[in-house]
């Protein structure tokens, strides 16, 4: 049990230091973030209390009533990390519609409420922990693909710290779901000790958190083609692929380190939606694929010069556009197979080899 009050101690600090404003990025998303870990560090007091018999029992209502506010307070917190920026809307609240009628109970309606109602309300909190974890890790994975879709490079958006702390989050729901059904005595320890560690991991991400947008991206992101007839003629989609085809090639946008979807469009003169859509639907590639294609093609041809192999592996990867050496090796190994390093290896031996 000490392990379990020093969990709660440390929730408490985390949620403190969130709400606090300690970091200066994330203001938005960081408030919510810190309210779920207050609400979850409530819910963990008043398990404590149960354990401390009828001496907090007063108590005990006041630090169940945000139950069923713990799962919305995740859930938008990851909503406005990935929203670029998300607004609350007055709808929003109907998230927190299960909290409110939960209050009536807490005060004395349950007495009037059919047998079963608290095993009814036991299983309610856990399924919607689950269900708002499930949507707030699904946003985190739309979050990627549309930065994907707008930028070739994503090395700028450190979104391992979110991830993580989403995932450590999870666990913690795990840990609080298999509770009742393992023995005690054999789980009660590693269950606390579980609990410990995710809270401290936590701690480290949040305060480690960087930026969720690459640079210059955040203004950008489109809204994704919508479903229905083609934006483009067959012949205006034709020509305007030809056009495109034709700057990569000759004019070589794809060296430019900064290039996003939006300059792109504004080369080819139509409008975001418009490439976006030539990109997904005709192409088949999102702006992250197709720009990345013709980067990891020249790095290849590059490579293979015998003229540019007093070049290191980042001068070659800067050369054919990326920021990072990360974002290279990444993109590389994806698309090629073997890093950059292992590539040159392999060529420098076969022209060695005369072959």
């Amino acid at each position: 049990m000490l392990l379990f009050q020093l969990s709660c101690g440390s929730i408490f600090l985390l949620a403190f230091l969130l709400l606090s404003h300690v970091k200066s990025v994330h203001t938005g998303a960081n408030r919510w973030l810190g309210v779920f870990y207050l609400f979850a560090g409530f819910a963990m007091l008043g398990a404590i209390m149960e354990q401390a018999g009828n001496r907090y029992a007063w108590l005990l209502p006041a630090m169940e009533t945000t139950r069923f506010a713990m799962a919305p307070a995740l859930y938008f917190s990851i909503r406005y990390y990935t929203g670029n920026p998300y607004r609350f809307r007055h709808t929003d609240l109907l998230h927190f519609l299960p909290a409110l009628l939960f209050i009536p109970i807490l005060l004395g309606v349950s007495r009037y409420l059919p047998p079963g109602t608290g095993f009814v309300v036991g299983l309610g909190i856990k399924v919607q922990l689950v269900v708002y974890w499930i949507l707030g890790y699904r946003l985190l994975r739309q979050h990627r693909a549309r930065l994907e879709s707008v930028a070739p490079d994503t090395s700028g958006a450190a979104l391992a710290w979110l991830k993580n702390l989403v995932i450590l989050t999870g666990i913690m729901i795990v840990n609080f779901l298999l509770s009742p059904f393992i023995r005690p005595h054999a789980w009660e320890g590693t269950s606390y000790i579980i609990y410990l560690g995710a809270i401290y991991l936590s701690c480290y991400y949040a305060w480690r958190q960087g930026p969720v947008y690459p640079p210059r991206e955040k203004e950008t992101l489109p809204v994704p083609p919508p479903a229905g007839p083609p934006r483009l003629h067959e012949d205006e989609a034709a020509a305007l692929k030809e056009r495109l085809a034709t700057l990569m090639r000759e004019e070589k946008l794809y060296t430019e380190p900064e290039l996003s979807l939006s300059e792109l469009a504004d080369r080819l003169e139509v409008s975001l939606h418009e490439v976006s859509w030539l990109l997904n639907k005709e192409i088949g590639k999102n702006f992250y694929q197709y720009v990345n294609h013709f980067r990891i093609e020249e790095a290849k041809e590059l490579l293979h010069s015998p003229g540019h192999q007093h070049l290191s592996i980042l001068a070659i990867g800067f050369t054919a556009g990326f920021n990072s050496k990360t974002a290279f090796n990444s993109a590389f190994r994806q698309i090629v197979g073997m890093t950059p390093a292992a590539f040159r290896n392999i060529v420098v031996r076969l022209d060695a080899g005369g072959q």
